[in-house]
């Protein structure tokens, strides 16, 4: 998913073979954030309303936010002038964005011109702008993708090696115009599920037409459904009901791990109906758990996408613990893991640690509780 940070914006800069190191240039900082869609994107109106805010923000401790320098130097070792995007961005910015977005990136792609005999500079014997050469064509320029993050970093602009030649013989100061946008990019977990024909599902699922299985749920409480229809969403399901288990001689799926509000989204999920209840954090646990067991993978990426989007009030310390240890080992979810490290270490680790849970876990998962408290302990870059 991208966005717009900065579109068509123009700045001039100046720059000597002489001079080792030029003054560097904001060419952007988030409280002038012009902040607009991509083309052909399909966005969440309610993250797309607070990223606005966040970066229109007057909380003084988001003021800070992040910017983004070029600068330069002189590569005295490979002998030629290379130009950098510095970005800096605040802690307590940081922190509050990645609660809304997962994994964000920047790009930086435009044009730069000026006049010269190599590319497209302006030769000045003073800082007044009096040009030897017309303008001539743009050239290309870019650096793509790399991860916002906490702190200071550093890219190398691509597509500069017009201005390199030139720097690397005159001795003149040069000016050059950079036509640019800014991107900002995040992982997006929705999907365009292949769904079943919702008004055949519905008269089959409403009307009980021809039921012949039953998901028992952990209260033993029963809910009739259909085996092709478990069958076709799971290929583990497809297995207990073919062959000769006690599933596919008894038409019954004990699922001790779901509530009975769970089945009930569950089979919503499975045929194609919007579910009646908003699923709650538990709910939305049951479900990415019997995803992962049962092999549904549209489920377990829409359930990880609610998780991955939910803002961090939505979570419980009991529920970001209990999710934190069924996925800390699961390759597939690490960014998901990310998150709950990022929200548990928002809390006092006095308080992690005497919670019930977190004590109950040390004890099935001793390796991965270890783990999370050394974690605790490390360096956070604040």
């Amino acid at each position: 998913m991208k966005a717009y940070l900065r579109k068509d914006s123009r700045t001039s800069l100046k720059i000597c073979r002489t001079k080792p190191i030029f003054d560097y240039y904001i060419i952007y900082h988030s409280q002038v954030c012009d902040f607009r869609g991509y083309p052909d994107e399909i966005y969440d109106e309610e993250l797309i309303k607070a990223l606005t805010a966040i970066f229109k923000s007057s909380d003084p401790a988001l003021r800070d936010g992040f910017e983004i320098r070029v600068s330069g130097r002189y590569d005295t070792f490979l002998d030629k002038f290379r130009i950098f995007a510095t970005v800096l961005v605040d802690y307590d910015f940081w922190n509050v964005l990645t609660n809304f977005i997962t994994a964000p990136k920047i790009s930086i792609a435009g044009s730069y011109c000026g006049y010269g005999v190599y590319m497209h500079f302006q030769l000045l014997d003073s800082d007044d702008d009096v040009s030897t050469e017309p303008e001539t064509e743009s050239l290309p320029f870019h650096v793509s993708e790399f991860p916002l993050k906490n702190g200071q970093s550093s890219h190398e602009l691509q597509g500069l090696l017009p201005l390199q030649k030139m720097l690397r013989t005159s001795k003149e100061l040069a000016k050059f115009h950079l036509t640019y946008s800014i991107t900002l990019e995040w992982k997006d977990f929705s999907l365009n599920p292949q769904s079943l024909k919702p008004s055949v599902l519905e008269k089959i699922r409403s009307e009980m037409l021809l039921v012949d299985c039953t998901v028992v749920a952990s209260n033993k409480e029963e809910f009739e459904c259909h085996r092709n229809i478990l069958a076709a969403h799971s290929d583990v399901l497809h297995v207990k009901l073919t062959n000769d288990l006690k599933e596919s001689q008894t038409s019954r799926i004990e699922m001790n791990d779901l509530s009975p509000d769970g089945v009930r989204c569950l089979l919503a999920y499975m045929y194609g109906r919007e579910p009646q209840l908003v699923p709650t954090e538990s709910i939305t646990i049951e479900l990415l758990k019997t995803g992962h067991k049962y092999n549904i993978a549209n489920l377990k990426q829409q359930m990880l996408k609610l998780l991955c989007t939910k803002p961090p009030h939505w979570f419980s310390t009991d529920g970001v613990l209990e999710l934190y240890f069924f996925i800390v080992n699961i390759e597939e979810y690490q960014v998901l893991c990310e998150k709950l490290l990022h929200l548990l270490k928002m809390e006092p680790i006095s308080r992690i640690q005497n919670a019930a849970l977190y004590q109950e876990m040390l004890k099935r998962y001793p390796k991965e509780a270890s783990e999370l408290a050394l974690k605790f302990m490390e360096n956070d870059d604040r």
